[in-house]
């Protein structure tokens, strides 16, 4: 009965939770018009966006570029037996997000089968990535930075 107890409490705490942030997306949406994604408040400590960028493209190539591919077109080796399949970084959807967002993509994983490189990578390299995926879509067809 004890353990029933400590069970709805646990329930009742983490709905409270949820219901909190649903509060506080719709306050954000009321007064900003749009919804705030996840990472949206992370501000990527670079101003160097090229020196970062080249500092990203050593850690792509050591650890993204398997399954992203050279290009970032999700087209590695590696990933050709994912599903789904390694996300395009070229891609309008990955332009999109923002930086803060394109960051806990990589911090904690995506689609269920990127690894988690928070344990990996510390957070300056995580930063320099995100600042090479931009910089991969600005420059696939100038061959910048390739």
């Amino acid at each position: 009965m004890r353990y029933y107890f400590v069970l709805i409490i646990a329930l009742f705490f983490l709905s409270t939770l949820g219901a909190q942030e649903e509060a506080n997306n719709n306050h954000q949406k009321k007064e900003t018009g749009k919804t705030f994604a996840p990472g949206d408040n992370l501000k990527n400590p670079f101003t160097d966006k090229i020196s970062s960028a080249l500092d990203g493209k050593i850690i792509f190539i050591q650890n993204c570029a398997s399954c992203h591919g050279n290009e970032g077109l999700g087209n590695g080796p590696a990933g050709a037996s994912l599903i789904p399949k390694a996300d395009n970084l070229t891609s309008d959807e990955i332009a999109k997000r923002s930086d803060g967002e394109v960051f806990l993509n990589i911090s904690d994983g995506a689609s269920g089968v990127m690894i988690p490189w928070k344990f990996i990578l510390s957070e300056n390299q995580r930063w320099h990535l995100v600042d090479y995926i931009r910089q991969l879509r600005e420059n696939q067809n100038s061959g910048v930075l390739k």
